[in-house]
């Protein structure tokens, strides 16, 4: 064997420095030196190896101790074949240590998030090894084959391990020199998805900057795999599902394979520049500049090409037309969120749509409002969501108030309950047609529709409540995962090619940034909205005091706020008989009639504890006239009611975008999305029995009639749910005045 240059470091630190003592072998260890002696460490004289060696002296001598440095051509005793095993031995034992924890891994049973991350955690620990196995230990190809058994059986499963880019932050980045297309777009992609600060060195082999993640190079941590490109390897790794880059992978796959697997031909271009800025000797980094803006560029393209955002204003004017057609309750204003929404407007994909549903379904509170609130924020942000939130509610407000006090003083107006006596009958075809189109979607196979079924049955037959129905769902779900994956995965798992480019949150794109969760976001968000809730209801006691019934109602309907599940019709129960038998702000009979008249506005049902509200003060003012009492009394039902909806799914949805492409959570949601459209169709059919079957009545043949009509008309040839409502409650006010007198 040849002489070998060597590197020693011979050092001496105060004996009560331990923690810098600590901290010396540590590095010592992290840069693969050899100990000879206690305080005499060993490297081959390398430019790298020189400058670790310098830092370790600067960092002994800042801790009051000794270093000196010297450069050997052998030492006594111990020739370079001896330093050289001695080497390869110290590497042996952390090879080997390495190789027993994976077959472990191979041997033993562990959940598949326990696998994955301790495959990245040896998958890591071989890497930072083989940076520093200085003479290329035999054992180090029967770890690189181990590993690759290994990542080829979990591949096969789908548990390749997904990496947090988070721990990449602020790294170096090392890959050969003169880049071409693959390593230049592995290094843009790099800079904008992963590490935002990352720096690129250039060299042939990764043991020459061992604390850099080498990429694209031989033993490189991130490389060709089976038959991906280097770009597409980091694509998957760090789990970016950006559509736009997952096309810029197909087209730098071509270039640099040249297997024409995609027939992409947009980045050959790209490549035959590259490799002409290395013939002519351009640096390194120059060519990663000029690549980096070819593939901006690039970028910029494909996602303009995509459907374009909403404004704010668009919005807008969006939530305040629904805050006025949503007629029909929860079942119907899903319904027609996911018409305009998903099939018309395409702001949103028809999983993400479900999977926000499914959060929203199992909240406290009006599930259809708390639905806009959560698509109003995924599209811009909190104040996004309090638009569509507030637009919602507010027509629905000002109508109920003004046909409550119309009650509270004449009695019913013979022809408002004429008009909606048509609506009703439209109202019932947009829930029969959404029933059709939302179970089509979320009904993939025969075990989706038994779910949907028992649904069904639990809830019309055996009266069990809408949470266990739900939650028995989920459970369902999460087991079924396990053991029949490929029937309950039925969304979020876009195939290749099947994602629409014209939906603006697509499965595809990455959740907002507004989105990320985090502690501080959620202390925040809970000061905030926790502040708007409350403090009008101790506003209210300490002016009327804490017995008048302005705060009690406030404190009466924040608590229905946050005790009861499954919207207005659950509620009903529980605030009846509070309001009548305990508080007696209501006369026995006057509870139906609320709801009557709350059915004949749009908006969320629930807006019947507003009648409520202002019966209350109405009927028991408290020494203020009456009207006053009644209106503030429904300001603060309707405040109350409605302001914890914005809390929960601000405090919630972030964590619920977070989990979406979570594969055993979507297990769940998928089940209960079939349980959802179960509880949907007994709606429906609730909805018809009460419109067709009127109690003490006949069949009504006028809804029969006009609600097949409506339902085929929106159903066969698209009618636009606004006239056709319109058009059923001029019909029901032409029926009862010109027809039935």
């Amino acid at each position: 064997m040849d002489q070998i240059p060597w590197l020693l470091l011979l050092y001496s630190l105060p004996a009560h420095r331990n923690s810098e003592r600590v901290a010396v072998w540590r590095r010592f260890k992290k840069i693969g030196a050899l100990q000879l002696t206690t305080s005499t460490y060993l490297l081959p004289d390398q430019t790298v190896h020189y400058e670790h060696f310098q830092w370790l002296t600067k960092l002994i001598h800042d801790s009051g101790g000794e270093a000196t440095l010297v450069r050997v051509r052998e030492i006594e005793g111990l020739p370079s074949e001896k330093l050289v095993a001695m080497f390869n031995d110290a590497r042996g034992k952390e090879y080997a240590a390495v190789s027993k924890a994976l077959r472990k891994l191979e041997r033993g049973k562990r959940r598949r998030a326990d696998i994955t991350q301790e495959l990245d955690r040896l998958t890591r620990h071989f890497r930072e090894t083989r940076a520093i196995d200085f003479f290329n230990s035999s054992r180090a190809q029967d770890i690189e084959m181990q590993l690759q058994k290994i990542e080829q059986t979990h591949r096969a499963k789908g548990l390749l391990p997904k990496i947090d880019p988070k721990k990449y932050h602020g790294r170096t980045w090392l890959t050969r020199p003169q880049p071409e297309i693959d390593r230049v777009g592995s290094a843009w992609l790099i800079r904008k998805f992963i590490d935002p600060d990352a720096q690129f060195a250039f060299a042939s082999k990764a043991s020459a900057h061992p604390d850099a993640v080498s990429f694209d190079m031989l033993d490189g941590e991130f490389s060709h795999l089976d038959e991906d490109c280097t770009f597409e390897t980091l694509t998957k790794r760090f789990a970016i599902r950006d559509k736009s880059v997952q096309k810029i992978g197909e087209m730098i796959h071509d270039a640099d394979l040249e297997d024409d697997k995609f027939q992409r031909v947009e980045c050959v271009g790209i490549d035959r520049i590259l490799k002409g800025c290395a013939k002519e000797g351009l640096a390194d980094e120059e060519i990663l500049r000029l690549g980096f803006e070819c593939f901006d560029a690039l970028y910029s393209f494909l996602q303009h090409d995509r459907q374009r955002a909403p404004t704010l204003a668009e919005a807008c004017r969006f939530w305040l037309k629904f805050g006025f057609v949503s007629f029909g309750g929860p079942t119907a204003q899903i319904a027609l969120l996911h018409g305009e929404l998903v099939e018309k407007k395409k702001w949103i994909s028809e999983s993400r749509f479900l999977h926000a549903l499914n959060f929203c379904m199992l909240l406290p509170g009006p599930e259809a409002h708390q639905l806009a609130i959560y698509i109003g924020w995924l599209l811009h942000k909190i104040r996004g969501g309090v638009i569509a939130g507030t637009l919602f509610v507010l027509p629905s407000a000002f109508f109920l108030w003004a046909l409550t006090w119309g009650y509270a003083v004449y009695g019913r107006a013979p022809w408002v309950a004429a008009i909606f006596f048509g609506v009703k009958a439209a109202v019932m075809a947009i829930v029969a047609e959404a029933v059709i189109r939302i179970g089509s979607k979320a009904l993939k196979n025969e075990v989706m529709w038994m779910l949907a079924a028992f649904a069904f049955a639990a809830i019309f037959f055996l009266k069990v409540p809408f949470p266990l129905v739900v939650l028995a769902a989920g459970i369902v779900g999460l087991i079924g995962g396990r053991v029949w994956k490929e029937k309950f995965l039925v969304f979020g798992q876009n195939k290749r090619g099947k994602l629409d480019e014209q939906i603006v949150l697509g499965d595809d794109i990455e959740s907002p940034a507004h989105t990320k969760p985090s502690f501080g976001r959620a202390i925040k968000v809970c000061a905030v909205w926790l502040t708007l809730w409350w403090a009008p209801v101790l506003l209210a006691g300490l002016w009327r005091g804490w017995n008048d019934t302005l705060f009690r109602e406030g404190l009466f309907f924040s608590k229905a706020a946050v005790v009861t599940l499954g919207g207005a019709y659950a509620v009903l129960q529980y605030v009846a008989q509070n309001a009548v038998e305990h508080f007696h702000w209501l006369q026995p009979g006057q509870m139906l009639d609320g709801l009557g008249l709350a059915e004949t506005k749009p908006g969320p049902l629930i807006m019947v504890l507003q009648f409520v509200g202002f019966m209350g003060g109405w009927n028991v003012p408290g020494g203020l006239p009456p009207f006053a009492a009644a209106t503030l009394g429904a300001a603060i039902s309707t405040w109350t009611t409605f302001i914890p909806c914005f809390l929960y799914v601000f405090l919630g949805g972030p964590y619920i975008e977070y989990l979406r492409g979570n594969a055993f959570l979507t297990t769940a949601l998928s089940a209960i999305t079939a349980a959802v459209v179960g509880v949907v169709m007994n709606l429906a059919v609730w909805f018809a029995m009460h419109i067709l079957l009127p109690q003490n009545g006949p069949f009504n043949w006028f809804a029969a009639v006009v609600g097949v009509v409506a339902f085929f008309g929106m159903w066969r040839w698209k009618w636009n749910v606004v006239p056709v409502v319109i058009g059923s409650g001029l019909l029901g006010l032409f029926f009862k005045v010109a027809i039935s007198g």
